[in-house]
């Protein structure tokens, strides 16, 4: 097993990662050795997606496991995303619903 070995660490950024450790139930070198295994862990997933296409693999599963695909019957679409007119979308910007009323009679009147 490797050592590491860090140096020139801001006393603030070691205190506030003891109190993550302590916080996670783990000494600092367990939290440490966790980072950083998460931490290539996450790599080598994201190297592993950019440089494989996802579907190719799926089917390439499916066709392994025996799994069929899926009729054109099994995904009815009626309607679905065909409507002319999209519903408006609305944001909850803070103001209430007479505040909101207010504003659009403004608006119209503008």
């Amino acid at each position: 097993m490797a050592t590491l070995t860090i140096r020139k660490l801001e006393d603030a950024t070691l205190e506030a990662f003891k109190a993550s450790a302590k916080a996670n139930n783990r000494s600092t070198e367990a939290e440490a050795r966790s980072l950083i295994e998460d931490f290539v862990a996450g790599r080598i997933v994201r190297h592993e997606m950019e440089q494989s296409n996802f579907y190719d693999r799926l089917r390439d599963f499916m066709a392994h496991e025996g799994i069929a695909g899926f009729d054109a019957d099994e995904l009815p679409d009626e309607g679905r995303n065909h409507a002319e007119e999209r519903p408006q979308v609305g944001f909850d910007d803070g103001r209430n619903e007479r505040d909101q009323d207010e504003h659009e009679r403004d608006e119209a009147g503008s």
